[in-house]
């Protein structure tokens, strides 16, 4: 075969020489005639045509066909184009033609704008075959293409490689070629109106519309960018295909089947984590070790410039160790405004964050709005010396008023971790003042663990009861109980039959400051777990990385100083708006009906004596420390004798759910943000401005609390004297209203009062029966 370029005949050896020298290969896995032979496939005479011809005069093509046969290739060329149909020819099967179409395309790009449109018009996808250079003196562009259900897999290159699913040797072609209408020779007629010369071979041996074969398809150009947009939004792989599905299935209705199965219009998940990850190199840098550490570097610079201050900071330990400390704007407000942040402090850790397995390590202090972090370190790896870098680079960056004003050095008065050695030791070495305990939750786990390990030989029978008695150890409020306990639970025969636990008892004893309830004669405010960390850790996976692990540690520390500390910010807002989800489950809340039966006394400027009326036990509680000596209250945990104290003297507490005292709200309002000015009137509601029952709840010198705690006593009883008064009209005003209804329209309402009745027999006997069933009556 002779291949005509220009005036000169070169051979196919000489070609194939010309194309290794350009960097071509040798093995002819082009789309052409040489291609169709090795495959197997026939070659038509009008694909020869379309290589060998493409720059023919135009007297040499073949007559048109008429509108009645031409009709099937109108219906897969693009609207909008002026085509001259230069020659048509019908194939052997049903929808198969050949032919050859002129158009008025001049440019590369739009020849490429053209080429997706025909894709979607005529739902097929093209593969690049074979590419010519462009802008010669003859050709501007021009490229050959093969369809994708042809994988080219019975080329000599792929013989050893399993063959795709969609493969079917397919031999549909097609080729476009922009002629450079410059040329000054060309006796082609058509070359100034219609330079594009486009030769389609659609003879496809497998179906086209079908959903198996609409399955293999390339997603379009737009649905790629609808993508990037969900991916700048938070959205992860899987939820932003999910959220796109719905908006099809939205947007089609009854018609959307066939674009839910159309893989250009709805991509599958695989394709969506490509497109994901590829996205986050693009802003995030490739995950190689040298080029990460360099993009880490500059997005840390970025993100103290724009805070103004050290927010962050990262150094290489030993030169392969990255210690990465973050103490972001937020992070600093907690420190300044909390005072919990100065009393005690949550550490836990997490890894498998990332592609690198970096752990986490989040330093927390409770709110009302549940636990507000104070820092957060990333290492990659958990010994001692690294953690202890890491705190060392965090006191770096803390502010000076750190941990509610009691400083960088000293920390808080307690820290609750797990029984981690390395991270106890490392806190140890930087927070020397503080105090360090243990998670009760984690030892009780710990415990549970050791005695369902087979090594240990305890029988099933005898694990709950030898659980039960170390639980019973934990919680121990008195130091004597817990000694006396102790010896009886060693001297047990039970725990005479497994040394292994005895030992492990042993060992747990010398270390009774950590974990027994008895030694915490603190401040923990009811909190012995480190719960509230790994609920975080938590919502750091599913809420912030979308169950999605980082693509290197630039994304992970880019959420962790935005998304993460949004979530925060989320959080606070909905405290300020009382929108808290499941508040009457929060530890914080109390309900008015639990102090209706207590009597308050105020005993001297902080101090408040809350009496039972029911069970006739007396308390006293310290507003200034949120101290009461009733069980719960002990430790600093809220109880309802503290706000009692509070809502009917109206001193201030930020221990309390909703809050609606505004020193409390105005603290959280300054964690949020430094600056307070909001909207025209926001002022006015945090300073009770609004109305004159606000205004009673303000704290202020006007406020004479000896006054007021000389009549405490009366003002309750007579309180709750008026309370009973009104409840009782209260339902003398729902039965008369009940039997107007019943006399107006009996037939209506007689067999609802009947079922009404029946019900009221089924729960009167049990109090907490009838309790349920009057508050939720109409719910």
């Amino acid at each position: 075969m002779m291949a005509r370029i220009g005036h000169m005949t070169t051979s196919p050896r000489k070609l194939l020489l010309r194309r290794h020298r350009k960097g071509r290969s040798l093995t002819p896995n082009k789309a052409g005639p040489e291609a169709e032979a090795t495959a197997g496939a026939e070659v038509s005479p009008h694909y020869r045509t379309a290589r060998g011809a493409a720059l023919q005069d135009e007297s040499e093509m073949e007559p048109a066909a008429s509108d009645g046969v031409q009709q099937q290739l109108q219906d897969i060329l693009p609207s909008g184009y002026d085509y001259h149909v230069a020659s048509f020819k019908e194939g052997e099967n049903e929808g198969w033609f050949q032919a050859k179409v002129r158009t008025k395309i001049c440019a590369k790009e739009e020849a490429e704008e053209w080429l997706q449109r025909f894709q979607q018009s005529s739902h097929t996808d093209l593969r690049v075959s074979q590419t010519f250079k462009d802008n010669t003196v003859k050709v501007v562009f021009k490229k050959t293409f093969r369809c994708h259900n042809n994988t080219r897999a019975n080329f000599k290159s792929s013989a050893t490689k399993l063959c795709h699913k969609k493969h079917t040797n397919c031999g549909a072609t097609l080729s476009i070629s922009v002629r450079n209408t410059a040329m000054k020779r060309s006796k082609d007629k058509l070359l100034s109106t219609h330079p594009c010369v486009i030769c389609i071979n659609h003879e496809h041996n497998h179906a086209i519309c079908a959903a198996d074969a609409l399955r293999f398809r390339r997603p379009s150009p737009e649905v790629e960018e609808v993508f990037r947009i969900l991916f700048a939004k938070g959205h992860s792989p899987s939820t932003a295909l999910q959220s796109y599905k719905f908006d099809l299935q939205e947007q089609g209705g009854d018609q959307a089947f066939p674009i839910l199965s159309d893989r250009s219009k709805c991509p599958d998940i695989h394709w969506c984590y490509q497109r994901y990850y590829s996205t986050c190199q693009r802003k995030y840098g490739p995950p190689a070790r040298l080029e990460m550490i360099s993009s880490l570097k500059k997005l840390i610079d970025t993100c103290n410039n724009s805070c103004g201050s050290a927010c962050a900071k990262m150094e290489l330990e030993e030169d392969k160790d990255l210690v990465i400390a973050i103490c972001s704007p937020l992070m600093k407000r907690v420190h300044k405004y909390l005072p919990a942040s100065g009393e005690i402090a949550f550490m836990d850790s997490s890894g498998s964050m990332d592609g690198h397995n970096c752990q986490i390590f989040l330093l927390l202090a409770p709110s009302v709005a549940g636990a507000l972090p104070l820092a957060v370190l990333v290492v990659f790896s958990e010994a001692q010396v690294i953690i202890t870098h890491a705190l060392k680079l965090l006191q770096s960056i803390l502010p000076e008023d750190a941990f509610y004003g009691r400083g960088i050095e000293h920390g808080p008065r307690i820290i609750i971790t797990d029984d981690s050695r390395s991270e106890r030791s490392s806190l140890k070495d930087r927070f020397s003042d503080s105090r360090l305990l243990l998670c009760k939750f984690h030892v009780l786990q710990a415990f549970w663990r050791y005695i369902w390990n087979p090594n240990n030989h305890v029988q099933s029978v005898d694990r709950q009861e030898v659980y039960t008695s170390f639980k019973k150890l934990v919680n121990e409020q008195s130091q004597l109980q817990f000694e006396s306990l102790f010896t009886e639970v060693m001297s047990s025969p039970i725990l005479q039959k497994y040394p292994n636990v005895h030992n492990y008892l042993e060992k747990m004893r010398a270390r009774a400051e950590e974990w027994a309830a008895c030694h915490r004669a603190t401040l923990t405010r009811g909190r012995d777990t480190d719960t509230s960390s790994e609920a975080n850790i938590r919502v750091l996976r599913e809420k912030v990385l979308m169950r999605v692990k980082a693509f290197n540690i630039v994304q992970l520390f880019d959420f962790l100083t935005t998304r993460f500390m949004t979530y925060f910010e989320q959080r606070i807002i909905a405290v300020l708006s009382n929108r808290t989800v499941n508040v009457t489950r929060s530890r914080y809340f109390t309900p008015e009906l639990e102090s209706d039966n207590l009597i308050v006394t105020h005993i001297s400027e902080d101090t408040y004596s809350v009496k039972d009326s029911t069970s006739g036990h007396d308390y006293a509680v310290n507003m200034l420390t949120g101290t009461c000596f009733c069980p719960i209250g002990s430790n600093g945990a809220p109880c309802k004798h503290q706000y009692a104290a509070a809502t009917k003297f109206h001193v201030s507490t930020s221990q309390r759910l909703p809050v609606t005292d505004e020193c409390a709200k105005l603290a959280l309002q300054k964690i949020l943000a430094d600056s307070i000015h909001g909207p025209e009137g926001w002022d006015d509601k945090l300073q009770g401005t609004t109305s004159q029952e606000d205004e009673d709840t303000v704290m202020g010198d006007e406020l004479d609390l000896k006054e007021e705690a000389s009549c405490a006593e009366e003002t309750v009883a007579r309180t709750g004297t008026d309370q009973n008064n009104e409840r009782n009209r209260n339902l003398k005003d729902m039965c008369r209203v009940l039997e107007e209804k019943l006399a107006e329209r009996e037939d209506i309402f007689g067999p609802a009062v009947d079922a009404l009745y029946k019900n009221f027999l089924s729960v009167e006997k049990r109090d907490a029966d009838l309790l349920s069933a009057l508050h939720n009556f109409g719910k």
